[in-house]
């Protein structure tokens, strides 16, 4: 039954204005506010109230605002919000709180019982002003708030979660719907003493036909995010936005892109161009795969990864050339879309070093995500960042991006030529502060040249090919172009005063003498 409240009953919760054309009175939105006290809850830490929430919630069946008082409320088994317009608030996080107890773990909170696979979507729901305080390690909930279902709603409640491989907030993407334009904030969110939490994991829907994921959502501020293996593990989803979050003791990896399973396997058969892989044994669906990812997997140009253009049932066209053309060795992976779009921005974070922890896992499959504006620290020793997306409109350091093109005009057969002559150790081209190789693109300018051209690009070192980082690029007879990118490696965060740039070009006896070879490098300049 609702019932209608005393103003001084209300505990700590608020009311929201009416938006109708005759503005409702206090005394009738009253009504549409219960307390969870009325319908037998105790708040003791000690019985039970798993039930009489739910009863508090399920007592009306339009939009409802469901007051925790003061107190200690004891949980077992999910809460469900089951509606739209649900609001279930506190007198603040130190004063009214949830203790979840089950040693099988489950979900805290959820939209409806059909939980991580819910196809319904509920709006302007909200989880407010309580915390979700730990019970321990071997009775916390596996997930605190399943956010498949919610859509335009607003979480700002603490939470620790202690459970061995425990996710503060889980999502996953609901049948194209939800969700959607959530904002999500918190003052402190904690994981365990060992380190195996997740604060926030989106991944894309388990049904037939699935969905890209959890889109335009917004997390931040969050205070503190302290205690995790991993600070958000983003599998899917498009257009989020993580802004003003301080994470502190993260101790495996910040941020996790993609990194979902190949959607299809195979062996080339041959026959490839530099910005083709062909299988005449695939039947694929005409352009399924478009903006996707293809890895080679093992053989002739392993490692290399490169995004989709556009593909045939049998012919994938991409966006860059190969650095060293498949063949028929070569094995290969498509990913599809899955992490693009997504902004981190106003970063920072203290990792545990004794952990040694990562900053950015991003593995094919996610493009055009940014960070901007980070201050991160205690990272394991070489462990920035590993990049593994194949694609060029990711900026992981930052949106400064700077190119540089030289031309070696006609070097001619045999030739052996420095574009910036090592005047010693660190002598070459001068970079100002610090910088990250991104790519470099080597174009010839006749297809049939008549030999190869070997480019080498160093940072540092004292001959060429001993760069503190080298880029090597060998472009055969009959091919015009390639581009060389960081594949199952990590992009390194380079001084500049130590790491001058250095650029050789190596001719075979035949090369043409009337052939320009142009070489371009996409630097991205690192904020100090």
């Amino acid at each position: 039954m609702t019932k209608t409240r005393d103003l001084a009953d209300l505990g700590g919760g608020f009311i929201q204005a009416g938006t109708g054309a005759t503005q409702r009175t206090v005394e009738d939105k009253l009504k549409d506010v219960v307390s969870v006290k009325d319908f037998g809850a105790v708040g003791d830490g000690t019985t039970d109230d798993t039930s009489a929430i739910q009863a508090a919630i399920d007592s009306s069946t339009g939009p409802l605002q469901v007051l925790l008082p003061s107190g200690t409320y004891k949980t077992t088994t999910t809460i469900y919000l089951r509606r739209s317009g649900v609001r279930i608030v506190g007198c603040g996080p130190s004063v009214s709180s949830i203790k979840y107890v089950n040693a099988f773990g489950g979900i805290a909170f959820s939209g409806d019982t059909n939980t991580f696979n819910s196809t319904s979507t509920y709006e302007s729901c909200a989880l407010e002003n309580f915390e979700i305080a730990s019970s321990g390690a071997s009775t916390d909930p596996s997930t605190v708030v399943d956010l498949t279902s919610f859509s335009y709603s607003h979480f700002d409640i603490e939470i620790q979660n202690q459970r061995v491989n425990g996710v503060i907030y889980y999502g996953q993407g609901n049948a194209g719907t939800s969700p959607y334009f959530n904002h999500i904030e918190s003052t402190s969110l904690f994981g365990g003493s060992d380190y195996t939490q997740t604060a926030f994991q989106f991944r894309a829907g388990a049904w037939t036909g699935g969905s890209a994921g959890p889109n335009a959502n917004v997390i931040g501020p969050i205070t503190r995010a302290a205690s995790f293996s991993t600070l958000v593990d983003l599998r899917t989803g498009q257009g989020n936005l993580f802004s003003n979050i301080s994470g502190e003791s993260i101790g495996g990896t910040y941020f996790i892109l993609g990194g979902t399973s190949a959607a299809s396997t195979g062996t080339s058969t041959g026959s490839n161009a530099e910005n083709t892989l062909i299988d005449t044994g695939q039947s694929w669906v005409t352009n399924e795969y478009i903006n996707g990812a293809v890895q080679i997997t093992s053989g002739t140009g392993s490692g290399q990864t490169r995004i989709i253009k556009t593909h045939t049932n049998t012919t994938l066209t991409l966006q860059e050339p190969w650095a060293d053309i498949p063949d028929a060795t070569s094995q290969y992976a498509i990913f599809p879309l899955t992490a693009s779009k997504n902004k981190f921005v106003n970063l920072r974070g203290e990792g545990l070093y004794s952990q040694n922890p990562d900053f950015i896992y991003a593995f094919p499959g996610a493009d055009g995500n940014e960070f901007a504006h980070m201050s991160v620290e205690s990272l394991g020793t070489g462990k920035r960042l590993f990049d593994n997306t194949g694609s060029v409109r990711n900026s992981f350091y930052g949106p400064n991006k700077v190119l540089f093109t030289h031309t070696f005009n006609t070097p001619g057969a045999s030739a052996n030529v420095n574009a910036f002559p090592r005047i010693s150790v660190w002598g070459g081209l001068p970079i100002p502060g610090n910088y990250v190789i991104e790519w470099m693109r080597v174009n010839i300018d006749y297809f049939n040249h008549g030999d190869s051209a070997t480019i080498t690009l160093d940072a540092g070192g004292a001959v060429t090919g001993a760069g503190n980082q080298t880029y090597v690029l060998t472009i055969p007879d009959g091919q015009s172009t390639a581009v060389v990118m960081p594949h199952a490696a990590q992009k390194q965060d380079l001084e500049g005063a130590n790491n001058s740039l250095h650029l050789n070009l190596q001719t075979g006896a035949a090369f043409a003498g009337t052939s320009n070879v142009i070489v371009t490098v996409c630097l991205t300049l690192v904020p100090s």
